[in-house]
């Protein structure tokens, strides 16, 4: 499977933990309900596995706490970012997620402060009847990793950082470029006097 992988540097990792608790303060003040013990863990994946996906793609996140979601814009398309803790976990999403639906969904998996993205699906392949599922919370939307794809997307032919070189919250793990889809790998390369 193609994927790239990074990890995050002190200071990115203070970066997102700020950012986190920015967003958690933005919620109480807006009324939203106070997170059970054990939320800040899962929250702070989240923030961080879009950060993250957004500097692997060089674009700006939304850092607007008002209007918060997971979405960002890669080349005029919308990336919904989805976060997992678990190695082989699915790209999950609710059904009320249907009406809103970004262009793409995008799926990190997180084991922190390492980030991999395992791959992207068109909104349109992830919401079918077909792929309803229950894994005993209820209904959601899954695709496996094995089914998600760089190609064709909107981060096909992105460039990053070439391996061992430090970017403003991560460092591309150093033998990441073999585990890099065949253009991010060639780019990692170029830029890595190769």
């Amino acid at each position: 499977m193609q994927t790239c992988e990074v990890e995050l540097t002190e200071s990115g990792q203070r970066t997102v933990e700020w950012f986190e608790r920015e967003v958690y303060a933005a919620g109480a003040v807006n009324g939203m309900a106070g997170m059970q013990a054990g939320e800040w863990a899962t929250d702070i994946v989240d923030v961080g596995a879009e950060l993250v996906f957004c500097e692997m793609c060089n674009v700006f996140p939304n850092l607007d706490i008002s209007t918060r979601g997971s979405v960002c814009v890669v080349n005029n398309e919308t990336v919904n970012v989805k976060a997992t803790t678990h190695p082989t976990g699915d790209l999950l999403a609710l059904p009320c997620e249907l009406g809103r639906a970004a262009d793409w969904y995008a799926l990190m998996v997180v084991d922190w402060p390492h980030f991999r993205c395992a791959g992207l699906a068109r909104a349109t392949d992830l919401f079918r009847k077909a792929r309803l599922t229950d894994f005993g919370s209820g209904p959601v939307y899954a695709l496996g990793q094995h089914e998600l794809t760089f190609d064709q997307t909107p981060v096909q032919g992105r460039r990053v950082n070439g391996r061992g070189r430090e970017r403003s919250l991560y460092v591309i793990a150093e033998d990441a470029t073999t585990a890099m889809p065949s253009h991010l790998r060639s780019a990692a390369e170029d830029q890595a006097g190769r």
